[in-house]
């Protein structure tokens, strides 16, 4: 009931998630200056983001032209960018972004560490990078079936630990990584 409160206190109507939260916490935990989400389309994180840190810069990345015009026409605050992730992301310098994030994007993919190398390669030497996604859900756009040990095995692959975080139904994860 506190977060549900905490979001409608700033003016959100949509009730919080818990990957909104985790990500929100994990934002407060390591101080940043920007947040870079990696395929939020229409259902970004980032306005609930921006309610709690609004001192924080933003950027979205999305292959939705839609979805990214739509998000211009809504905001009028942040960089909305419109990009296939799996042909890279247009980043001006790479390792200079504080806290790199996708949510519900990896299990779409056929080559999930083709994301996590680009989210990596964006993310500075200190940053947060983490990937959020549902476990052991199949529907007929995921290309990925997620457990609990794929996606930190693949973190792992990157830096440790891996700090990893379940909702309480075990039905989604976010797992993060401090850039070493």
């Amino acid at each position: 009931m506190y977060w549900n409160e905490q979001w409608q206190e700033r003016g959100i109507s949509q009730p919080s998630n818990f990957v909104a939260q985790t990500v929100l916490e994990l934002a407060r935990m390591h101080p940043v200056k920007d947040i870079v989400e990696v395929g939020g389309g229409l259902n970004t994180l980032l306005p609930m983001l921006r309610a709690f840190l609004p001192e924080v810069g933003y950027l979205s990345y999305d292959i939705s032209q839609v979805a990214q015009d739509e998000n211009l026409k809504r905001f009028d605050w942040g960089a909305w960018y419109t990009v296939d992730v799996t042909q890279g992301l247009e980043w001006e310098e790479d390792g200079s972004a504080d806290f790199v994030f996708s949510s519900h994007l990896i299990e779409h993919l056929e080559d999930p560490w083709q994301l996590l190398e680009e989210q990596l390669r964006i993310c500075k030497k200190g940053g947060i990078m983490a990937v959020a996604g549902p476990l052991h859900m199949w529907h007929r756009e995921h290309r990925q079936v997620l457990t609990v040990d794929m996606v930190v095995g693949m973190m792992n692959d990157y830096a440790r630990p891996v700090f990893t975080y379940l909702n309480g139904q075990n039905s989604e994860i976010v797992a993060a990584i401090i850039k070493a």
